[in-house]
Formats: structure tokens, C-alpha cells, sequence
């Protein structure tokens, strides 16, 4: 019997803690921070996660007192969080699903979608975060996108092969300035900007 029990025990605390993290990010409206769901999506699940909680909480009645303090301390937690949207990290482009993105390298990239042959042999002008080459794999220049949450953070950009030989440290801001090329690597095709010149932002 007490077996049986012990889940209820570690499940019910945690429940009653994100019900009521979720009612206060969704009562707060810190759901448009944290997600690109719609709010009365959050709201439903916030409401079922509070149902299911009373649900299971009403069975055992003994420990009331330690569930409705883990449902104060969600609510204290959401009050916690920042009133407005959290800087991203430096270099990263963040997007809802479906928007587009400003700069230089993305409208680059934009015009190798459209029409690559056009692009090629043309010297192209981009700025973004430096990554030196290291193991067999060429320097870039890229910048980073999220379009949803941290998890999703991809970086996009294109490989470089410097004219000189001296370049900046790995993640300073850079303009590099090369001729544009592709390269078959690995089984796919890899853009490059080759003889090109790369310049440290301040």
C-alpha cells in the first residue's frame, strides 16, 4: 500500500508547483516570452495541469499543506521572472516561425536561394560572428538563429577561406568581404567566400 502511494506523494507537490507557474506566466503574460503558443492554449494547459492536481491532491487530504505550499511556490516563481522579453545572447537572431530576418547575410543567403547561379563568382560583402578553422574544418562566418526557444538555435552562414593568414579570435563580430563559390563536401554542397578579406568590428 504505501508503495502505491509514494508516486502520488513526489507527483502531486511537482503538479500543484507548475499549475501554478503556468496561471502566473499566462495571468502575467510572460507566455509571449516563453513560447510561440497561442495564450489560450497555455491557459488550457495551465487549467489542466491545476485540475489534475486538486484531482489527485483531494486523495490525500494528509498532505494538503505541503501541496498547497508547492503550488505558493510556483506562484512565486512566475512572479519571479522578468516583466519583458530576455536579451538574447550576443549573435543570436531570434524570429517567430514563419518571419524573416535582417542583415547582410541573411539577404546573401536569399539571393543564393533565389537564384544561385547568378550569385556565384560575385564578391559578396557579410557580417557575423568569426569561427576559426579547426580540425580539417574551414573558418565561417555565420550568425545564429532561434526561432522558438534556445534548443532550436542553429547557425547559418558560409565557410571562409581567408587571404590572410592571420585572423580574429572565435567569436568576434566580423565583416568578411570574398568571392562567392561552392564546394561539394561530405555529400553536400557548401558555400564559400574565397581571397577574402576579414575585418574585426569593434
Amino acid at each position: 500500500m504505501s508503495s502505491l502511494a509514494r508516486p502520488h506523494k513526489v507527483r502531486n507537490p511537482l503538479l500543484a508547483c507548475s499549475a501554478g507557474l503556468l496561471l502566473c506566466c499566462c495571468a502575467r503574460g510572460l507566455d509571449q516570452y516563453l513560447t510561440i503558443g497561442a495564450r489560450w492554449f497555455e491557459g488550457l494547459v495551465a487549467a489542466f495541469f491545476l485540475l489534475v492536481w486538486l484531482g489527485t491532491a483531494l486523495e490525500e487530504s494528509a498532505l494538503w499543506r505541503k501541496q498547497l505550499a508547492s503550488f505558493a511556490m510556483g506562484l512565486l516563481a512566475g512572479l519571479a521572472l522578468p516583466n519583458g522579453p530576455i536579451d538574447p545572447p550576443r549573435g543570436v537572431v531570434t524570429a517567430s516561425v514563419g518571419g524573416r530576418f535582417a542583415g547582410d547575410l541573411f539577404a546573401a543567403l536569399d539571393r543564393i536561394d533565389r537564384d544561385p547561379a547568378s550569385v556565384l563568382g560575385t564578391t559578396l560583402t557579410v557580417s557575423g560572428a568569426w569561427t576559426p578553422a579547426s580540425g580539417g574544418q574551414a573558418a565561417t562566418v555565420s550568425r545564429r538563429i532561434m526561432a522558438c526557444c534556445a534548443a532550436d538555435t542553429i547557425a547559418v552562414g558560409f565557410d571562409v577561406l581567408a587571404a590572410q593568414r592571420t585572423t580574429p579570435p572565435a567569436g568576434s563580430n566580423v565583416v568578411v568581404s570574398g568571392t562567392l563559390r561552392a564546394q561539394m563536401r561530405n555529400g553536400e554542397v557548401r558555400y564559400e567566400l574565397a581571397h577574402a578579406a576579414v575585418r574585426r568590428l569593434p
